[in-house]
């Protein structure tokens, strides 16, 4: 059997199309559809029904992609467990960072770690691209959860937390406590999932609605454009020289940040290396990286 056919099956298993497996695995469509026509021919059985769509996977197409799976998380398992058996420092470590977090990591403390053991070779996946541990896509996450998975080996490193902001030309011509009807609040999906009285409610009834935005981001660069006030979370709002968290409301805590890995990596000493390192600045910069008072974090191991 030739194990290459598995490998294109599986890239258009989970690729949901030829073309997305062919640049996947940097190959011309043709050849996906060939090796995939073989594959079949030699199983004797139909892996995707082909529609004006798109492929779409048969019951024995899913039956075999779920063995597969099996099959190459347990060869990858034998690989980390004989490769991580030294401990070498020297090596690569893929990490996932919350992009709450990531511009003020890379502005101020990776480079510190790379000073400190320069054999160690850090790259960096986008927590968009949502990496996943457990088939070992990244070596360690940071992540905003309540509720990390029990199967991982967990740091918690505190909870980050959010507050009232506006630009500081806003707010100079501005008066959201004595003045809301003059003012305009800039929602995300935050408000609604900090308090049971969403911070609008509670603190600026009358204030009227403004832009609305899913995204964090484009929120950020509204209040930053002077278009009204919003929540934002504290790890964003305060490091910004643009912003001024508005005066009268405590900082909420949100949800918690922690740190994984998988249980198969704990005796690697590079990652042990790197726990070690961002448990330490968690702790030591945890106003600039969580917006919390010095005293307030506790961070502990599972």
């Amino acid at each position: 059997m030739d194990w290459d056919d598995f490998k294109y099956f599986t890239a258009v298993a989970h690729s949901g199309s030829v073309r997305k497996a062919a640049d996947l695995l940097g190959v011309h469509p043709s050849t996906v559809t060939r090796r995939l026509d073989q594959f079949e021919r030699r199983l004797g059985v139909r892996l995707f029904t082909r529609t004006p769509s798109g492929l779409r996977i048969t019951p024995a197409g899913s039956e075999v992609i779920q063995e597969v799976d099996e099959v190459a998380a347990e060869l990858s398992g034998i690989q980390r467990r004989l490769q991580y058996r030294t401990g070498d420092m020297a090596g690569r470590l893929r990490i996932t960072i919350d992009d709450l977090f990531a511009e003020n990591l890379l502005n101020h403390d990776f480079a510190g770690f790379s000073r400190r053991y320069p054999e160690v070779q850090l790259e960096f996946v986008a927590a968009y691209q949502n990496p996943d541990l457990d088939r070992h896509q990244v070596d360690l996450a940071i992540r905003l959860t309540d509720d990390p998975p029990d199967h991982l080996v967990g740091r918690r490193l505190g909870k980050y937390t959010a507050a009232v902001y506006g630009s500081r030309r806003y707010l100079q011509d501005h008066e959201p406590w004595t003045e809301p009807q003059a003012c305009s609040w800039i929602e995300t999906d935050l408000d609604a999932s900090t308090l049971e009285t969403p911070v609008k409610m509670r603190h600026f009834a009358t204030m009227p609605d403004g832009m609305r935005s899913g995204s964090l981001r484009l929120q950020l660069a509204a209040i930053r454009g002077d278009l009204g006030i919003g929540l934002v979370p504290c790890a964003l709002g305060d490091p910004d020289p643009e912003l001024q968290r508005l005066p009268g409301i405590e900082s909420l805590e949100l949800q918690d940040v922690w740190m994984l890995i998988h249980p198969d990596l704990r005796n690697l000493v590079r990652l042990q290396a790197l726990q070690e390192f961002l448990q330490r600045t968690f702790r030591e910069h945890r106003e600039r990286l969580l917006g919390e008072a010095a005293e307030a974090t506790n961070t502990n191991m599972i």
